[in-house]
């Protein structure tokens, strides 16, 4: 059966922070925050010319800032008596975004004194939401997915690949003039999402509705607005002209296996354009995944062969992707 955790960390997905801030740094809270930051130290003589409130205010932010985010201390010397000694407690809406019912003021210092550990009671989930993360249990198995999302409501799960292959991408797009790109196969928008930042557009191309409905959601909470999500086969798809580079990553022997080694060359030869590089990352010969793959054994084998006859001659290597438990070579080709 699925668990939620009653308490969830705040500061540790950078759109959280950014949607909070926006929700909560009203007019009041920001001048609170700027008097606070201004005051010279802790035993400044100025206190004499303060309200009451605005010392309050103050010992808060100077408990943060010399001892951090500790509820325990917060409450032994009576700081913030707004909290009544709950610390931030926080609601979760139908599209999963975090609202603070209380401890704004505590919120709003941590972060501005660039405080992360910052742990939050749930007071109350949406059933959208709820049914939401329970479709991805169901669909994954237990506590797992494939790719990470990044809500804290799933920071305990299981991640079957993680993200460490923007980096050497993005020195390869920026070396390349790459500017666009279709990521296919994009399963929950881990990597499409991630390459969008330094792209001026990304199509992501997915066929499961659990796919589309992750890649979607990350997009928009990412903030990344340049990301299209479609929902189609990849064998019904056609990229645009202007598409600078394709990606497959790790779903070439899922398409060989869907419809055999002759359709997905023909498949590359039509996705050839002059100019155009394409990215793979497949299982290496031997890797468990193939014994259900056994049709694109083949093809892992003999992969230079079959993309030259395909169309497209190995550029370079990225090197290996750590991010799985057996490493896998991410490919660099370029059309003929």
């Amino acid at each position: 059966m699925m668990k939620l955790p009653e308490v969830i960390q705040l500061g540790k997905h950078p759109w959280i922070r950014a949607q909070l801030l926006r929700q909560l740094f009203d007019p009041k809270v920001a001048a609170n925050l700027r008097e606070c930051v201004s005051l010279p130290g802790p035993y400044a003589p100025e206190y004499g010319t303060w309200t009451q409130d605005n010392l309050e205010q103050h010992s808060l932010f100077s408990s943060l800032m010399l001892h951090g985010y500790n509820e325990s201390k917060l409450r032994h010397q009576k700081v913030d008596v707004a909290c009544n000694g709950e610390g931030i407690q926080v609601d979760i809406d139908s599209g999963g975004n975090i609202g603070v019912r209380n401890g704004l003021h505590r919120f709003c210092y941590s972060l501005a004194l660039g405080i992360t550990d910052l742990p939050a009671k749930v007071v109350y989930r949406d059933p959208e939401w709820t049914a939401k993360l329970q479709r991805l249990y169901d669909a994954c198995g237990q506590h797992y997915t494939y790719q990470a999302i990044p809500h804290p409501d799933l920071d305990g799960w299981a991640v079957g690949q993680k993200e460490l292959r923007l980096k050497a991408v993005a020195d390869l797009f920026e070396s390349k003039g790459v500017k666009n790109l279709v990521d296919i196969g994009g399963g929950y928008g881990s990597f499409g999402c991630g390459t969008a930042p330094f792209l001026d557009w990304v199509q992501i191309v997915e066929l499961s509705d659990l796919g589309v409905e992750w890649s979607r959601w990350r997009s928009c909470h990412q903030g990344t607005r340049n990301v299209q999500v479609l929902q189609k086969n990849a064998y019904d798809f056609m990229p645009m002209g202007s598409t600078d580079c394709i990606a497959l990553l790790s779903v070439m022997h899922h398409l060989i296996h869907e419809r055999g080694e002759a359709a997905m060359t023909g498949l590359l030869r039509l996705w050839r354009s002059e100019g155009r590089l394409l990215l793979t990352e497949n299982p290496a010969p031997g890797e468990p995944i193939l014994n259900v793959r056994p049709e694109a054994t083949s093809w892992m084998q003999h992969e230079v062969e079959r993309m030259l006859n395909a169309g497209w001659r190995l550029l370079s290597e990225l090197g290996r992707d750590g991010g799985f438990c057996e490493p896998r070579v991410i490919r660099v080709w370029e059309a003929l």
